[in-house]
This record gives structure tokens, C-alpha cells and sequence, in this order.
């Protein structure tokens, strides 16, 4: 039997496949990508839109919650008021609650708005 001695002899070479530049095709693909983009742009644009005004409903929505319970604890607090302020109130109150008299005309003493010292520089006159 015969047997063959290897040989380090090579048949083949490595060498890179190199293609030719195919400008139309790649045209095409340029075009394909910028149709792409022009497609996309207004579908983004328009969905960022949307979730903006989502969102400035939402937050409408909450300042309108907010101002309808500040006038419903407005109206409670001057329905409040009304009842606090009330002499005929304070003094049924006082006298029923807290077991108070009623004073003599000499202890009571009226307290008046005092004047104001600035009104009489702004009209040019000098204080007494």
C-alpha cells in the first residue's frame, strides 16, 4: 500500500469576497430609511401630543376637585362664621354654656375703630 506523505503546498488562498459598490441600490435603501423617518415623525409627534393633553385633562380634573372642596369648605366656614359672629348667639352661648351674667352698663366699655395718625399726613395736616 502506497500512502502519501502530507505536503504543506497550499491549494487555496483566504481572500475577502469584495463586491462592488451598487450605488442604485443603495440609493434605495437611503430613500427607504428617510420614507421611514417622515412616516414615523408625524405618528411621534402626534402620539406626544396626545399624552400631553392626557395628562393637562388629568391635572385640570384634580385642580377642578380641589377648588369645588375649597368652596364647599368656604361655604361651611362662613355658614360657621355667620353663627360665631352672631351677638345674639355669643351671648346665648356664653350665658347658657359657660353660666356667664350679663354686665352692668358701667362695665361695659365700647371699643371703636381708632383713626388712622397716616390720613392726616396724606392730606397735608399735622397730627395733634
Amino acid at each position: 500500500m502506497k500512502t502519501t506523505q502530507p505536503t504543506n503546498e497550499r491549494r487555496w488562498r483566504n481572500v475577502g469576497v469584495v463586491r462592488e459598490h451598487d450605488s442604485a441600490r443603495t440609493l434605495r435603501a437611503w430613500g427607504l430609511w428617510v420614507a421611514l423617518i417622515l412616516a414615523l415623525v408625524p405618528s411621534i409627534v402626534f402620539v406626544l401630543q396626545r399624552n400631553h393633553s392626557v395628562e393637562t385633562r388629568v391635572r385640570l380634573n384634580v385642580l377642578q376637585q380641589q377648588l369645588e372642596e375649597a368652596r364647599r369648605t368656604e361655604r361651611s366656614l362662613a355658614i360657621d362664621w355667620a353663627g360665631l359672629s352672631s351677638p345674639e348667639k355669643m351671648e346665648a352661648w356664653a350665658s347658657k354654656q359657660r353660666s356667664l351674667i350679663r354686665p352692668s352698663s358701667r362695665d361695659v366699655i365700647a371699643v371703636t375703630k381708632a383713626p388712622d395718625p397716616t390720613e392726616n399726613l396724606v392730606a397735608g395736616k399735622t397730627p395733634r
